[in-house]
């Protein structure tokens, strides 16, 4: 099952969420084709539809339904009547629309703000917290366990507050429907979505950072409680220096977006469409834009300019990293490198944005570590026995 709202109008003001359903029997090839997904559940606009579980509730019947079995099905090919079964196996979206499916908060909103591991985050500014990573949490992240008991009880809990407590503690919002269905596991059955999670979240912040719209924000927000503290006090309040890695010269960006649209003639259509001004249209970016940008042009792009080569070579480790987990086949050694890559990311990352310095904790992103869990999620559904077959 995937789930994702979406703005079906330019002015972004009417939003529809399509859920649709497709059948892992069939083979990758022919598996998302349109005449073989069926959307079973469109929640109307134009505004962000309220309780999801209501209507979720006529699907989640009709599982409860194939589970059980639904006898004396004709089957026209072999003419042969059957018991149809159907069940239930991964729910998948952005993070918000998957937290939303789970009854959790979104995630990075709690101590403990990962879906899939115990890690505990540092709380930061606007009472937000961040997961920023111990040497020991890139060897072994302890599991979430008994992720449905813990719902339990916060459904159980008698009191508002006790239930406010667990909410921040575990980022649990609410009982989900889904947990009524039997072939569901909270929360292995909720994987990662390498789309929204690296080409619509990772890859364009790591080019904001690049931009300086991070540093802008955080100097403007210096200046302003420099100026609500100013009648009452002489302290000073120290706006963050200019990391390496912000392309501060505007020059450099025209430069890059007319390279960009000199290029678009010349690029096959077989390797998709060329390329709109990175300087201009960066804003209305695409999932595929992004991906030409972290695969195929960004590497080339960017290599001339000499303090961005850790970035950028920190950027092309999570190029590596889409390329190996969008493939139609994946093997035990494949997810083997995948995971020493996400590793390898998350910690360059950290070591090259964050340094431990107070002031960047917010470039360690919940998005960023649920790379870690990319590789084991998959293992951890099907383990090595059922790969005989």
């Amino acid at each position: 099952m995937s789930i994702d709202g979406a703005n079906i109008t330019k002015l972004r003001n009417f939003e529809m969420t399509p859920m649709i359903v497709t059948n892992l029997n069939l083979p990758p090839e022919i598996r998302y084709r349109n005449e073989n997904i069926l959307l079973c559940l469109l929640i109307p606009g134009p505004k962000k539809h309220g309780l999801l579980d209501t209507f979720l509730y006529p699907f989640v019947e009709e599982m409860k339904a194939l589970d059980a079995g639904i006898p004396n099905i004709y089957n026209s090919y072999t003419d042969s009547s059957f018991s149809l079964h159907a069940w239930l196996l991964f729910v998948s979206g952005d993070g918000p629309a998957s937290a939303e499916a789970m009854g959790m908060a979104t995630p990075g909103n709690a101590i403990n703000p990962c879906h899939q591991c115990q890690i505990k985050a540092t709380k930061g500014p606007g009472n937000h917290y961040y997961p920023c990573h111990r040497p020991e949490d890139f060897v072994q992240l302890k599991p979430r366990q008994n992720l449905g008991a813990m719902i339990d009880l916060w459904d159980t809990h008698h009191t508002a507050v006790g239930k406010t407590k667990l909410t921040r503690l575990y980022g649990i919002t609410r009982k989900s429907i889904l947990l009524e269905l039997s072939s569901l596991h909270f929360p292995r059955s909720f994987p990662l979505d390498p789309m929204h999670c690296i080409l619509l979240n990772i890859a364009p912040r790591i080019v904001e950072y690049w931009g300086g719209k991070w540093l802008q924000q955080e100097r403007q927000l210096a200046k302003k409680i420099q100026k609500a503290v100013a009648s009452n006090t002489s302290t000073a309040i120290a706006t963050p220096e200019q990391p390496f890695y912000v392309i501060s010269d505007k020059k450099i960006w025209r430069e890059i977006g007319n390279i960009q649209e000199g290029s678009r003639a010349s690029i096959p259509q077989l390797l998709g469409q060329g390329p709109r001004r990175i300087d201009k249209h960066i804003a209305g970016y695409k999932a595929k834009e992004w991906e030409a940008l972290l695969i195929r042009d960004g590497p080339i792009l960017f290599a001339g300019i000499p303090e961005l080569a850790p970035y950028l070579d920190n950027f092309k480790i999570l190029g590596r990293i889409h390329t190996a987990a969008k493939a139609w086949s994946i093997s035990q050694e494949d997810l083997h490198r995948i995971e020493v890559d996400c590793t390898l990311f998350v910690k360059t990352h950290e070591m090259l944005y964050y340094g431990g310095k107070e002031d960047r904790l917010k470039t360690c992103l919940t998005n960023n570590h649920s790379l870690l869990h990319l590789g084991k999620s998959v293992v951890a559904i099907f383990p090595p026995a059922a790969y005989k077959d």
